[in-house]
């Protein structure tokens, strides 16, 4: 994924910040803003943010964030019965069966979201257990590329269903599993989330 992000913004010619791509593209056009990342990757089925959400059959019913809790939009998880928002993501299936949730741009035109099921859809399609956020580019931190935090725009604070943000420049920790993409690649195990307060 990283590969091809830095390949993406090679070519757009935002090697240095994504957000000098993703200003070109409207609010949420994931279909297009997405598109040049999308053909470097070994993708079965897509669903676009012009599409029905629901038909999306390879998509679980449901996804839960981090605290356990039943996701009601796709900022955290990855599941088709989120009709709310479902003009503002795009979905994915890998030819491996894993499956992603895609929002890019977002309203301010520097950041977007990944969330990646890394068992499609088979439970327990849960954030810190087989969903694993990715931010691209964001407005609250130095790094302007593929970023293995959940990545918000200044003004959103503290944890989002147990998923730590970014707020006006503040990084989120590896270490405290509120981060669970990078605690992850750095420790080389799920976070406990029973002692962090969560259900198991």
């Amino acid at each position: 994924m990283s590969h091809a992000v830095r390949q993406w913004q090679f070519e757009e010619g935002c090697d240095e910040n994504v957000a000098d791509c993703l200003i070109n593209y409207g609010d949420f056009d994931c279909k297009h803003a997405f598109a040049g990342i999308e053909s470097k990757l070994d993708i079965d089925k897509a669903r676009y943010n012009d599409q029905l959400l629901g038909y999306a059959t390879w998509l679980p019913e449901e996804s839960y964030g981090l605290n356990g809790e039943q996701v009601q939009y796709n900022w955290a998880g990855v599941s088709r019965n989120s009709p709310t928002q479902q003009n503002m993501s795009c979905n994915y299936r890998f030819k491996d069966g894993a499956t992603m949730t895609v929002l890019m741009p977002d309203g301010y035109k520097q950041n977007g979201f990944l969330f990646l099921d890394i068992n499609g859809k088979k439970p327990p399609n849960r954030v810190g257990k087989d969903i694993f956020p990715m931010g691209i580019g964001s407005a609250g931190s130095s790094s302007k590329t593929l970023n293995p935090f959940y990545t918000e725009r200044t003004g959103h604070t503290g944890l989002a269903m147990g998923l730590c943000v970014y707020t006006n420049g503040q990084e989120c920790s590896a270490d405290d599993g509120h981060s669970p993409t990078a605690y992850v690649l750095v420790h080389d195990k799920l976070p406990d989330l029973e002692k962090m307060g969560y259900p198991k």
